[in-house]
């Protein structure tokens, strides 16, 4: 088996990979597998099929599992509700009628929704007028909860908790002198109706935790809310749904697409017009190392350009400037079709670029998906 060699495998925890022989070893992020080359012919590691990508348009709610009578790798497929067949499953046709997204004619895949942290601020603001008038506080899941969190108990002027799941603790924020100390003794303050908040929910589990955790705490009379649920059931309060597939400007760049991403430099990482060695910096990828920036930049500052990622805490495994002249990099569609070229090549999943057109661009001549930060848009 050469390295070069495509393999796709299945953990038995559900994990899929698309591993070159090179790869090998890998030990799965369960922990209950390590993958080799010799498992090839274990029942603990199988092959695996492709799916689509993205959800489909026509896609609904995950309805069961059907067990797959015909396939030795793969024991239950799942199956979504679907508006224009009726029921489908992503990657493998299925007895009685039910077809697959992969080999469907209707298939239209649907691009996730890019949500900004403006307009995160918008829709919490906007459940605020909806809420009890006799809320006694606000608890914020931690995180990212406790920024709806905040807000709310800004607005409405009333004591911030938050929650801290992996801690296993409930604490009080704390306040300025306008808000008296009720909002920061436990006890009594716990008393009085409370509002759980998290910004997005997907199947509720860390919500039901999160319900747990404050009751064990003494919050007794407890609602529960998510700005972005991708389903509302078990919630008393929802700004609106939002779809799995969706980015999120105020989690992504710090989130685990980071490492399947390549980026722009200036009007992503950096504000745009400025110089590259003082450049204000504007979205930072600090969690993980971004495996590929591909810029305008000329090659002349390149070192400036590595100076700032340094001083920013941002780390870059290769950063690729533009080659040419100014003249040439002026003529049209010029700079994407670079873009283009290295985003194909390098196999990523995701490119974020400042620029709306260029993205346009670059998402025409890749057929892949192109993030716009500032069009607030996947192309």
């Amino acid at each position: 088996m050469t390295g070069s060699q495509t393999i796709h495998w299945t953990c038995i925890c559900g994990r899929a990979y698309r591993l070159r022989a090179s790869c090998f070893p890998l030990i799965c992020p369960c922990g209950k597998k390590t993958l080799s080359i010799s498992d090839g012919a274990t029942s603990r590691v199988q092959p695996t099929r492709d799916v689509v990508k993205f959800p489909c348009q026509q896609l609904g709610k995950f309805q069961r599992l059907e067990e797959c009578r015909t396939c030795r790798t793969i024991k239950h497929i799942k199956v979504f509700a679907c508006a224009a067949r009726g029921e489908c499953t992503l990657g493998k046709q299925l007895p009685g009628g039910i077809a697959c997204c992969k080999s469907c004619g209707l298939y239209a895949p649907r691009r996730p929704e890019w949500v900004t942290t403006g307009q995160l601020v918008a829709d919490t603001l906007g459940i605020a007028s909806r809420l009890p008038p006799d809320l006694a506080g606000i608890l914020g899941v931690a995180r990212s909860g406790i920024f709806p969190a905040s807000l709310l108990a800004m607005h409405l002027h009333l004591p911030l908790w938050i929650v801290q799941q992996r801690q296993r603790a409930v604490a009080p924020a704390g306040h300025g002198y306008r808000l008296d100390s009720r909002g920061s003794r436990i006890g009594a303050q716990t008393a009085g109706k409370w509002l759980l908040i998290d910004d997005t929910t997907a199947s509720g589990s860390s919500m039901r935790e999160a319900r747990a955790l404050v009751a064990g705490a003494g919050f007794k009379d407890v609602l529960a809310a998510a700005i972005y649920p991708a389903d509302p059931a078990g919630l008393d309060y929802f700004g609106r749904v939002l779809p799995l597939a969706h980015l999120l400007e105020w989690n992504f760049f710090n989130s685990v697409h980071v490492e399947r991403s390549a980026f722009d430099f200036d009007g992503v990482l950096c504000l745009d017009g400025a110089r590259p060695h003082d450049a204000a910096p504007l979205h930072l990828p600090r969690r993980l190392a971004v495996p590929l920036i591909v810029t305008g930049r000329p090659e002349a500052e390149r070192e400036a350009s590595l100076a700032w990622l340094s001083r920013h805490g941002v780390g870059a495994a290769q950063l690729v400037m533009w080659p040419g002249s100014l003249e040439e990099r002026s003529q049209p569609m010029a700079v994407s079709r670079y873009k283009a070229k290295h985003y194909l090549a390098s196999g990523l999943d995701w490119f974020v670029e400042s620029c709306p057109i260029q993205a346009a661009e670059i998402a025409g001549l890749t057929g892949k998906p192109v993030i716009c930060p500032p069009a607030a848009k996947v192309f």
